[in-house]
């Protein structure tokens, strides 16, 4: 992490993919950063072959952070552009022309975040408020929804493992970060198997270990591990960060290293309200008749910010079928079009049922 002036934080690069890095805040809210990178290691894949890089073809190298008036962090990626080059060090300058949004959120909930913060929905005297997701698998001219919790809170976590890193042919003379964080993970799984109730609704998921480097003969000084949680029962959500920090602090001891958890609340439970369940399966049978609606479905633990809009006025979610697909955030993930028109039925006869004229 390198320091960038008394206004501003901190911009973190990533592994071997930059050496040094500055930063300035323009006049218009923007960044201009200026870094230097190895372009043997950026430039490269995992076996030393160039990569074919393309003109537009964008590296994400860093993060620029810093934390809002509320104490929130906020964060920007820094990207590149990828091209050839010769020299072994290039010094790249790139304007940021976006402003940071909060750090493990998508920009959705930045719009979502913003309706709820500046009060619109008060402000507009919204009285009810609606939502629809497609959902794979579920047959195209189908719906699905139920009252209570639909999908589940989210909430995000990083681990960062330190120790001392080495020769790999010298493995006694440091301490192993890839073996720690390997052990923390499979600790991090044994939280849900043995410290929640079977009873209850909770996942843990691990989905990303990367360590300062990929040299086939170096033992890393660093891992970092990200992953995300998800829970229906708020009292298990709140007992998590908890149960995550002195699992991965132990189990770093016991190796030899240190372990860091920065722990994220992410959005709520998506809890529908049961009398605008019932206005949302209205409309529905006015689309595709009753046959076509399921009204049994089980919660799915994938998290929604349309939640924090439900904490501030009474609403319901509802899934529209997509189709045979791959699940959500897959690679061969393929939106169904012939879904499109029923999604639009549904909310213009919702709107007349809930709006109507006379």
């Amino acid at each position: 992490q390198y320091l960038v002036d008394d206004t501003f934080s901190k911009i973190t690069l990533y592994e071997n993919k930059a050496k040094s890095a500055t930063a300035k805040q323009n006049g218009d809210g923007t960044y201009e950063v200026t870094f230097t990178v190895e372009a043997k290691k950026v430039f490269s894949d995992s076996l030393g072959n160039q990569t074919n890089a393309k003109l537009n073809d964008w590296l994400e190298v860093g993060i620029l952070s810093e934390s809002d008036i509320n104490g929130e962090k906020i964060e920007i990626p820094i990207l590149i552009e990828k091209v050839f080059i010769t020299d072994s060090l290039t010094t790249f300058t790139y304007n940021i022309d976006q402003k940071p949004i909060k750090a493990g959120i998508d920009p959705m909930n930045k719009f979502v975040d913003r309706i709820v913060d500046d009060n619109l929905i008060k402000n507009w005297d919204i009285n009810e408020i609606y939502g629809l997701h497609n959902l794979p698998n579920l047959p195209v001219g189908e719906f699905a929804i139920k009252s209570g919790a639909l999908m589940a809170a989210s909430d995000f976590f990083e681990i960062i493992v330190e120790g001392k890193g080495g020769h790999a042919a010298l493995p006694h003379f440091s301490n192993d970060t890839t073996l720690a964080s390997s052990a923390i993970v499979l600790a991090l799984q044994q939280i849900v198997s043995r410290r929640v109730s079977a009873l209850q609704s909770v996942v843990l998921s691990v989905t990303g270990l990367s360590t300062d480097t990929m040299a086939h003969n170096v033992t890393p000084d660093t891992v970092r591990i990200t992953g995300t949680t998800r829970f229906l029962d708020e009292q298990e959500r709140q007992k998590m960060p908890s149960s995550i920090q002195k699992t991965a602090e132990s189990t770093a001891v016991a190796y030899g290293c240190s372990a860091k958890v920065r722990y994220e609340f992410g959005v709520s439970v998506t809890d529908n309200y049961v009398e605008n369940t019932e206005f949302a399966v209205a409309a529905a049978k006015e689309v595709v008749g009753a046959q076509n609606i399921k009204t049994d479905i089980e919660p799915i633990m994938a998290g929604e910010d349309f939640s924090e809009m439900l904490s501030q006025c009474p609403g319901a979610f509802i899934f529209l079928g997509n189709g045979p697909s791959a699940s959500w955030h897959n690679p061969s993930y393929d939106f169904n079009n012939e879904a499109l028109p029923f999604g639009c039925s549904w909310f213009a006869n919702l709107a007349e049922q809930r709006l109507p004229l006379d």
